[in-house]
């Protein structure tokens, strides 16, 4: 879901908002302006948000969620919970959930709510166990810029593009690399898990002669989680695993038509052979990946 408000009533900020928990109070005179746009995923929830005015917000952040904040972007300076917030800091929410903030004019902020199973997950796949300790004892992280600069560019393009199954991984992971660097946290042991995931997929995968390939029956025969999976994948690939089967179907389905194409072969014969059913999204899909329809190949 996704809003974008260009005229705010404290209506708006009150009450339920998006799995939040607020009492807003407006404290500067004038018309409350800003930016308020939000987009919600089962894993994780991002918000972007500008005020114009000066505003104190109680109540609560999504429970079962961790949640943290960044400014959106390099010039923002304000006042958080009793702290001097610049560009380089990693805010984090309270574990117990209460926000106690007053925001000041023209602040501008990404508020990034990570569901705590998950990001446990991505802490336990890339060993930085220490890691959780310090999220009850801390509220504020120095980060580093570069890091932060392309956690803004992600949570921009998780706003507004499509699929965001990439993203919905790389900005937690991202967050995590950050605070595992100011706090001087490093993996405690070479990470095998990942590895042992993606060679057995790939092997599963290479077994099928690219046909008839089922993810989900894959991780509950095998026991690998499909999020540790689908991480692997990103990680390597910055690409899901449907998103990889797909591309290498193609491929093989490229190299077929085109050593064949003096011979009387037809595309939807070697789609359907590549395990591609509907030849609209198989020619859609093709054009998207080589910037040509597969009937031009037989031109070449």
């Amino acid at each position: 879901m996704n809003s974008n408000l260009t005229t705010l009533k404290l209506s708006d900020l009150n009450g339920s908002v998006f799995d939040w928990k607020l009492e807003t109070r407006q404290l500067q005179s004038g018309i409350l302006k800003g930016i308020f746009d939000f987009r919600n995923t089962e894993e994780l929830s991002l918000m972007s948000t500008s005020f114009s005015h000066r505003i104190e917000q109680m109540g609560n952040s999504p429970k079962d969620y961790f949640t943290f904040s960044i400014t959106a972007d390099t010039i923002s300076n304000f006042k958080w919970r009793g702290y001097d917030i610049n560009p380089n800091n990693i805010m984090m929410f309270p574990l117990s959930g209460e926000l106690n903030a007053i925001t000041q004019a023209d602040f501008n902020v990404y508020i990034i709510s990570i569901k705590i199973d998950f990001l446990e997950h991505l802490i336990a796949i890339n060993n930085l166990h220490g890691i959780k300790d310090r999220f009850g004892k801390f509220e504020l992280f120095e980060a580093d810029s570069n890091i932060l600069s392309l956690i803004r560019h992600y949570a921009q393009g998780f706003l507004h593009a499509p699929d965001v199954t990439y993203l919905k991984y790389q900005i937690p992971i991202l967050l995590l690399k950050a605070i595992a660097c100011s706090e001087n946290i490093t993996p405690k042991d070479k990470n095998t898990i990942k590895d042992y995931s993606l060679n057995s997929f790939l092997n599963y995968f290479k077994s099928t002669n690219f046909a008839n390939v089922n993810i989900k029956a894959f991780c509950l025969e095998t026991k690998i989680a499909q999020r540790t999976l689908e991480y692997a994948f990103i990680e390597k690939y910055n690409m899901t695993p449907k998103t990889y089967v797909n591309n290498v179907r193609l491929n093989h389905a490229f190299k077929e038509i085109f050593i064949n194409r003096h011979q009387n072969i037809l595309i939807k014969d070697v789609a359907y052979a590549c395990d591609f059913n509907h030849m609209g999204q198989f020619s859609k899909d093709f054009y998207r990946l080589f910037q040509m329809k597969p009937t031009q190949l037989f031109l070449e």
